[in-house]
């Protein structure tokens, strides 16, 4: 049995979506979100909190004030950017490094900081907060979203369930079961692979294994995006 055929003509089937290039020019005008210089300023707003946070929070980890705490800084686009599209009626099932998402979406500051702290307070979600709590386990967060996504669609919900994840992820045995749960039941789930600069420098230099992960999506049979410049890869399901 050849296992080269199924993967023959995938490389083609991957589309290169991009708004902005590296020097910051729109380079899809009818791809353009419909932000207002507001939205822009907002968003701009909350990337420069979650900094501050990331760099106090740090601070505080280091000085034995805050429990486990996994830094942010150099993600806050993509962390950020993709929750400002969501409404206040998806879920967020974030991983241990999506805090600020879950802040953004209304979890209070002090019950991120008793979530780091290990106390039982941090991980109870106000009622009007569509979340659950950050996933320690690498990759086990994608399949709690298939779930959440699914439970979503036999309500009838117009919402989706978002989750995040990395290369590391990405290699998990939960990251496949999750997205073919997915797509076998056409589940509203959204799920971000966010690679980091230095491992995209690493993936060009061994283009095999950046082949490799392109390939983890159609096999799938879920709608994909891969974004690669240098900060973040996109796959999501819907």
């Amino acid at each position: 049995m050849s296992f080269k055929s199924p993967l023959e003509g995938i490389d083609e089937k991957f589309e290169m979506i991009q708004i902005l290039n590296e020097d910051g020019e729109i380079v899809n005008e009818d791809a353009m979100p419909d932000l207002s210089d507001d939205d822009l300023v907002e968003l701009m707003r909350r990337m420069v909190y979650t900094r501050v946070l990331d760099q106090r929070s740090i601070a505080l980890n280091r000085q034995g004030r805050l429990g486990f705490y996994a830094p942010t800084a150099g993600q806050e686009a993509s962390q950020l950017g993709t929750h400002f599209a969501l409404e206040k009626e998806d879920f967020v099932l974030p991983a241990y490094r999506d805090v600020p998402q879950l802040i953004w979406h209304g979890l209070p500051l002090y019950q991120a900081f008793l979530f780091s702290r290990g106390h039982f307070h941090g991980n109870q979600m106000p009622e009007d907060v569509n979340a659950l709590s950050p996933q320690i386990i690498i990759g086990a967060q994608i399949t709690q979203t298939a779930g959440v996504a699914l439970g979503l669609k036999r309500r009838g919900k117009k919402n989706v369930a978002i989750t995040y994840t990395g290369d590391g992820g990405a290699s998990q045995g939960d990251f496949y079961e999750g997205i073919n749960f997915a797509g076998a039941y056409q589940a509203p789930a959204i799920l971000l692979c966010k690679i980091t600069n230095l491992l995209y420098q690493y993936l060009l230099r061994n283009s095999q294994l950046l082949k490799r992960l392109h390939k983890k999506q159609p096999v799938q049979e879920f709608l994909g995006f891969s974004r690669w410049n240098g900060c973040f890869s996109r796959l999501s399901s819907y």
